[in-house]
């Protein structure tokens, strides 16, 4: 039987926080057949005509370049181990790309030369 992955551990526990948060909202069923929850907050109505435009990926990712690499099953399983426990035990999320790099900048030659040596 394969080994349930930490990723899905902490999908279905949030999923079933979801479902105990949702209890508590009021749903209205409007015409549609859409179900739509009551908001409590206040419309905000804007002063001028000027539309506001999303941020664009572009302006969020600035200073990152996108890259692809092959990781195996294992590794994968690994990972998201390694962001559950982080999550466990200092209650921050962090997700795949944030321990890639975290690995990337606090690694050098010396760490490199010494893994393929023993290979």
């Amino acid at each position: 039987m394969k080994r349930q992955s930490a990723f899905n551990k902490a999908l279905r526990e949030a999923q079933q926080d979801n479902i105990g948060e949702q209890k508590n909202c009021e749903t209205v069923k409007p015409s549609n057949g859409y179900a739509v929850e009551q908001s409590s907050s206040e419309t905000v109505i804007p002063q001028d005509s000027k539309t506001v435009k999303p941020l664009s990926s572009e302006t969020v990712k600035r200073g990152l370049t996108k890259t692809s690499f092959y990781l195996r099953p294992d590794q994968i399983e690994k990972l998201d181990d390694l962001a559950h426990e982080c999550k466990k035990r200092t209650g921050r999320r962090i997700d795949r790309q944030d321990i890639i790099r975290a690995l990337i900048d606090n690694t050098d030659l010396e760490n490199i030369l010494q893994l393929f040596a023993k290979k």
